[in-house]
């Protein structure tokens, strides 16, 4: 789902069997974003105001969660608000800052947002030793420890720099991050340790970066299984 904010209120999550034939679908509240699936087969997505559901495998219910900071807070029709699932379990979603919630019934563990007023465009991802990566409004970049401390922070070169991209991390532990201002768009790459290792600017007028990307490596072993 693109999860574009449209003022509707339609939106539904599907299950499809492999021969193309429909096996449930749930409604949701409003449009939503694409889901991310758990290891016991708990579906986690948004909707466009931010709604977090856990349905089951089987197309019902287990948790629904709205218990924001600020109810109202800003909303965008760019950007990506997947949930990211922790080694044990823990949900992580994006609204008036990033939460991380109890997979088990949905309750706020905490909240992390230490800007005042900013809300998150694009999806958290999480390294391999645990770390939470996040944008939170518009140039501020974060690294978040597991228990919602604050583990590093830093931002992009210009205030009018902005990025809808979720970050994409590498086997060395580098962390890409796409952003975009007016006419033009850059790719940040970011050391594990805040600092910055490199910026490439795109060629071309208006060709904005806002996927995250993979590794060719990753994508061909992934072709691969699909196909073995």
């Amino acid at each position: 789902g693109t999860g574009i904010f449209m003022m509707t209120t339609s939106g539904s999550l599907w299950a499809v069997n492999p021969d193309g034939t429909v096996k449930w679908s749930y409604p949701l509240d409003y449009n939503a974003y694409s889901p991310a699936i758990g290891s016991d087969g708990t579906i986690y997505i948004e909707d466009s105001w931010n709604n977090a559901y856990a349905v089951t495998p089987q197309g019902t219910l287990k948790w629904k969660f709205n218990d924001f900071e600020k109810p109202e807070h800003g909303r965008y029709d760019v950007g990506q608000r997947v949930p990211a699932i922790g080694a044990d379990g823990t949900v992580y979603v994006v609204a008036d800052g990033l939460y991380a919630l109890n997979p088990a019934n949905g309750n706020r563990i905490w909240r992390f947002n230490p800007r005042a007023g900013g809300s998150c465009r694009q999806s958290p991802v999480i390294g391999a030793d645990g770390t939470i990566y996040v944008t939170i409004h518009q140039e501020d970049f974060y690294a978040v420890n597991p228990d919602g401390t604050q583990k590093w922070h830093t931002k992009l070169d210009h205030d009018y720099e902005m990025s809808f991209t979720s970050p994409a991390i590498d086997d060395d532990g580098t962390i890409y991050l796409g952003a975009e201002g007016g006419y033009y768009s850059w790719v940040y790459a970011f050391n594990p340790d805040s600092t910055l290792k490199w910026k490439y600017s795109v060629e071309g007028a208006y060709r904005h970066v806002r996927a995250r990307g993979q590794r060719v490596a990753d994508a061909h072993r992934l072709y691969e299984e699909f196909r073995g």
